[in-house]
């Protein structure tokens, strides 16, 4: 984020790129343009990536006040209200922010002038244009200090008006057409990433009211009376949207009864109320309107000055009422209410009537259910002789959504309801009645009847069970039900029949699975996270071990310190701590915070370079086929994008144990819509394919397949990181990692590099060299490290430095405020308090041309400046006299 904030927001990159002086107009021209396209480019890097959406907004204002050279800038969003929204603004004095926070936009403003046509308003002068600005702008400009504005809006693909991105001058002032044009593309990537953050929140939210609405009906299932339904309801709203009062309340005539409410901080109202007192318009209302609704008590003029004190006396400052209807007729209330005003959204209202619906079902199915637990208690005495007493209960037997059925001993209906008749009729296509036998109805149906035999044969066996199992023609329709069956006795107690209660249960195992899917879908992120970070943390730490062992052991190398057993011994000990270095790299590589290097590379060139290194690594029963064309150069570090190749080629010839074929294409492509199953984001690639006709891997090993530590290829065999390795540089580099493979039919791994925006250098290929000569100069070092800082001290001292140690950022500072004047500074990047590149900026202040290098375990890029030169942990003498060479050529000579 830093890069963006780093240049005068009053200074146009035409400035910066002609600043180098003896360019002519044309070539400064040109140089801005390029400087433009590369800020533009950096800025579609932050917007795909995971940074949080304040960011991404501060990042388009300030990218906005630099492309066209404006002290000021903002954008503003249309919010569900039709309101524009200010998301974050460059330039602007606190009481400037406040009045834009929510400005109006009416149509003769420049703002709603820009939302309604959806073109750019420019005004080169707002005092003299009095047309373009009415008298509101006016005012609001002047508070800000604003001469000239230019305001574009800001359309989804669509075309739909999502806010507004605008730039302001404290003169008159015209940008030119060149810097208008590179606005409209950023202007297109603000769109796009409103558009992006609006469609995620709006997932967000609907996956927040499924899972509230999911969470609410399990709990209303399992709730038996009315009066616990509704305050279980009522409980979680207002606990959800932090209300006042909520209550479920049911109406006989103009009369509200309330048997429990939910309040915080106002008084309960629990009772009976009589609607009349609040005057015929609340009641008309509520006859008329399916949702009555008030954002502001004191000011709705549809009140009375009586119906107003009424609610203040009751600490209503807003409310949103969900009248619920039977067959026409108003039965009951759902209110919602907050003793401040409160705007409703849209989303709200959806969601209240929703609920609303479910409670008066849920409290209507417990009724029926009580009614019904009545029946059951009883049905057998009435099927044995007491018919008049079951005739009580016909109408609600009949009504119920519950599926009730009852044969005898030889499966003949005895009763059976409407609820049940029609889900018959509809799974099987015939409709049943009473007398009918159940399995004639399905004699030309032989796999159904004997379905419907072995269910009905366990409730006539006297089993009391309850089961979940589907039902119905395969060529029609099989849901999921619950049954269950209880045994019908004489009064001596001899089963003569069975009956059974059936529900539906299709939605809710559909939406439990669902659940679980998206849970486990949410463990596995979670588990690689907490692995990548573990793994990171521990490499770090790791690389602060292995610098002083490193740096020691090449010191006794360089020397020749012992004989020539203990040479070897020596040898031996730093090959392994090397092994170990490639080690905590591969580490690094799976958390994403590797030490990269990336530059523009050759990858044609890279691979025919290394071929012949793949062809030993795989072997000479392993045929090799390259493809690859002229493709233009990716962002990667070469170094570690060779160790990925090999890793994969490693991986190719142990699934090839008998040979086979090993190829590597790579191919130019466009990505639209990405980012799920590791493919990338939107973007444009390289994607280098790796295949092989190897064993191939199944689901579960591929969905493992880039987990630190997981190998199938036995103990001793690997380490486990290849993959986890090469995934990880995938995405330390913006691109992504695609794997597809199937048992004995090979594996194809596709590699997605992002495509550089600069040519590759000969210089990145650069080996390290040790000095030619001594270095002269005092070197202030600095880590809080004491084993590192020792290591690295002696380097420094053999390079024909005067070190001056510090053991943190705070005591450089004072030993440079103290008169020390250091020819260097070798700084550790991550210590407490002033980390490596805050200390760089700070003794720069001091000393503006002090050389800096520094070291870091890690790819934290955080607060490090792009040029300034950085060595990676661990490291040899002659890799920090390579360093110190390039960035202080005139000490050594």
């Amino acid at each position: 984020m830093d890069a963006y904030l780093a240049r005068s927001p009053s200074e146009p990159l035409e400035t910066h790129a002609g600043a180098g002086g003896g360019m002519s107009e044309s070539e400064a021209a040109l140089a801005a343009q390029v400087a433009a396209m590369e800020r533009l480019q950096e800025l579609s890097t932050l917007l795909v990536g995971d940074e949080a959406p304040q960011a991404i907004y501060e990042a388009i204002v300030h990218a906005a006040a630099d492309l066209v050279g404006s002290e000021m800038a903002s954008i503003h969003m249309l919010n569900r209200g039709e309101r524009l929204q200010l998301l974050a603004h460059s330039g602007f004095d606190g009481d400037a922010a406040s009045h834009w926070q929510t400005p109006t936009a009416p149509s003769i403003g420049t703002c709603g002038t820009a939302l309604a046509t959806g073109r750019r308003v420019t005004v080169h002068d707002v005092e003299q244009d009095a047309v373009a600005v009415p008298g509101d702008d006016l005012i609001a400009y002047r508070l800000a200090g604003v001469r000239a504005v230019q305001i574009t809006p800001l359309l989804s693909r669509s075309g739909k008006a999502l806010g507004l991105l605008a730039t302001y001058w404290a003169q008159p002032h015209t940008p030119s057409a060149r810097a208008l044009k590179l606005f409209d593309v950023l202007a297109r990537q603000a769109a796009d990433a409103i558009e992006r953050i609006l469609s995620q929140a709006a997932l967000r939210e609907s996956e927040a009211r499924q899972a509230f609405l999911l969470a609410l009906s399990d709990e209303l299932r399992s709730l038996k009376t009315p009066t616990d339904i509704a305050s279980a309801a009522v409980q979680r709203l207002g606990e959800r949207f932090g209300l006042s009062r909520v209550f479920y309340a049911e109406y006989f005539g103009t009369v509200m009864r309330v048997e429990r409410d939910f309040t915080n901080g106002v008084d309960s109202i629990a009772g009976e109320h009589d609607l009349a007192a609040f005057g015929p318009d609340l009641l008309n209302a509520y006859r008329a309107h399916r949702v009555v609704k008030t954002d502001d008590v004191g000011i709705d003029p549809r009140f009375n000055d009586q119906a107003r004190a009424g609610l203040a006396a009751r600490q209503v400052g807003a409310y949103l009422d969900v009248v619920l209807y039977e067959e026409g007729h108003w039965v009951s209330l759902l209110a919602l209410q907050s003793a401040t005003p409160r705007r409703w959204s849209c989303s709200e209202e959806g969601l209240f009537r929703e609920v609303g619906e479910r409670v008066k079902v849920a409290i209507e199915r417990a009724r029926a259910e009580d009614n019904l637990r009545e029946l059951n208690e009883t049905l057998e005495a009435r099927v044995a002789g007491q018919m008049a007493e079951r005739n009580v209960f016909a109408t609600l037997f009949e009504i119920t959504d519950v599926m009730i059925m009852a044969v005898d001993l030889d499966y003949v209906i005895t009763a059976i309801n409407k609820a049940n008749a029609d889900e018959f009729e509809r799974i099987y296509g015939v409709r049943p009645g009473v007398g009918d036998n159940m399995l004639d109805l399905l004699a030309d149906r032989p796999l159904e009847q004997a379905q419907v035999r072995a269910g009905w044969a366990r409730g006539l066996s006297g089993e009391e069970v309850t089961f979940v199992e589907e039902f119905g023609d395969p060529e029609r329709v099989r849901p999921y039900y619950e049954i269950k069956f209880r045994t019908l006795r004489d009064d001596a107690g001899k089963p003569i029949g069975t009956y059974q209660f059936v529900t539906d249960v299709t939605q809710r195992l559909r939406d439990q699975a669902q659940l679980q899917e998206t849970q486990e879908a949410l463990r596995q992120s979670q588990k690689l996270e907490a692995m990548g970070s573990l793994t990171g943390g521990v490499a770090h730490d790791f690389n602060n071990l292995l610098t002083p062992i490193i740096g020691s052991l090449d010191m006794l190398v360089r020397k020749g310190v012992g004989s020539e057993r203990e040479r070897r011994l020596i040898d031996g000990a730093l090959q392994s701590a090397e092994r170990a270095k490639t080690l905590v790299q591969r580490l690094l590589a799976f958390a994403r915070r590797q030490p990269l290097q990336p530059t523009a590379v050759d990858v044609s060139r890279l691979i025919e370079g290394m071929s012949g290194l793949i062809g030993v690594t795989l072997g000479a029963s392993i045929e090799i086929q390259l493809d690859l064309p002229d493709l233009p150069p990716v962002k990667a570090d070469a170094n570690q994008l060779e160790m990925a190749l090999l890793n994969l080629a490693v991986n190719a010839r142990d699934a090839m144990p008998r040979g086979g074929r090993f190829t590597i294409t790579a191919t130019r492509a466009s990505v639209q819509e990405g980012g799920c199953d590791g493919a990338p984001g939107r973007g444009h690639y390289v994607r280098l394919s790796v295949r092989d006709t190897g064993t191939g891997m199944d689901a579960e090993v591929r969905r493992r397949a880039v987990e630190p530590f997981f190998s199938t290829k036995g103990i001793g065999k690997g380490t486990g990181l290849g993959l986890s390795m090469v995934h990880g540089l995938a995405a330390q580099l913006g691109g992504g990692l695609t794997i597809d493979s199937e048992p004995g039919l090979g594996t194809s791994i596709d590699l997605w590099l992002p495509i550089s925006a600069t040519l590759p250098s000969d210089q990145d290929a650069m080996l390290l060299v040790s000095p030619s000569g001594a270095g002269r100069g005092v070197a202030l070092l600095v880590d809080d490290e004491e084993l590192v800082r020792i290591s690295t001290a002696h380097m420094l001292s053999g390079l024909g430095f005067e070190v001056v140690e510090a053991a943190s950022g705070k005591a450089a500072l004072s030993l440079l405020e103290g008169g020390v004047q250091p020819d260097i500074l070798v700084t550790d990047h991550l210590m407490p308090g002033l980390t490596g590149a805050e200390l760089a900026r700070t003794a720069r202040t001091m000393h503006p041309a002090l050389p800096v290098l520094v070291v870091s375990g890690y790819a934290e890029l955080e607060g490090i400046a792009p040029d300034l030169p950085r060595l990676c942990k661990p490291f040899r003498n002659a890799e920090l006299a390579a360093s110190l060479a390039s960035l202080t050529p005139g000490m050594f000579t």
